[in-house]
């Protein structure tokens, strides 16, 4: 399974969301620190990674890489085109620092873990259910 590139997009979205709940933890565990800044990681276009892992994957088996398409088969469906316009907007919270020059909010902090952690489930549930589709496949009656 390590070769197929839906995994490993997986993978690699699953480690990044460790590194960051690393990152977010280490926020809240110097909460009193004097002078701390949070931080966070830097956002990833996961599309771009998924990308590159089908090329990879693409030039091992010396096949070219299939594209992904969208598939409009209901007319209330929105067109490629539109969802290309769709932009996301994220508003952004200014944060207290306390008199002790520390800027940690831990309500932001912990919003920011509990989303890292839903996304961890996301693609723990994506991968499982990946998984076993292949072993359905791969086994006979799926036994």
């Amino acid at each position: 399974m390590t070769d197929l590139a839906l995994m490993n997009g997986i993978g690699a979205k699953m480690k990044y969301l460790n590194a960051r709940q690393q990152v977010i933890s280490q926020n809240i565990s110097n909460a009193d620190t004097p002078n701390y800044r949070p931080q966070d990681l830097a956002p990833v276009n996961f599309g771009k990674v998924l990308d590159k892992v089908i090329e990879r994957s693409a030039s091992k088996s010396g096949m070219a890489p299939a594209g992904v398409t969208l598939a409009q088969t209901n007319p209330g469906h929105m067109a490629f085109d539109d969802a290309k316009r769709t932009r996301l907007v994220t508003e952004r919270v200014k944060l207290e620092v306390s008199p002790d020059k520390n800027a940690i909010s831990l309500e932001e902090q912990s919003m920011k873990a509990n989303e890292v952690q839903m996304n961890y489930n996301l693609m723990l549930n994506t991968y499982r259910a990946n998984a076993e589709m292949l072993r359905t496949s791969i086994t006979r009656n799926g036994r």
